[in-house]
């Protein structure tokens, strides 16, 4: 009983009081990244496609891009297959 009595009169304190309290830096805002526009390489090695994902939140420019390059590259695939030596 003793030891409750004396414990009661104490006030509990958490952690170290002389830490200053920590705050937190405000989340800085993303910076909206510039669409990657697609790519390809054609050259005597082969042909090197990276993957391609749109959704229609992107705007159709960027989905035109895609489809100008895509007739850019129909055509030189084309090329190399009438003329195989260039």
């Amino acid at each position: 009983m003793e030891i409750i009595a004396k414990a009661s009169e104490k006030e509990e304190i958490l952690g170290d009081p002389s830490a200053t309290a920590i705050t937190a830096e405000p989340p800085r805002p993303r910076e909206k990244k510039e669409p990657v526009p697609f790519t390809y390489k054609m050259d005597k090695k082969g042909l090197t496609v990276p993957g391609f994902k749109w959704k229609p939140g992107q705007g159709n420019e960027k989905l035109q891009d895609y489809a100008e390059a895509l007739k850019k590259l129909i055509f030189e695939i084309e090329e190399k297959l009438t003329n195989p030596s260039a």
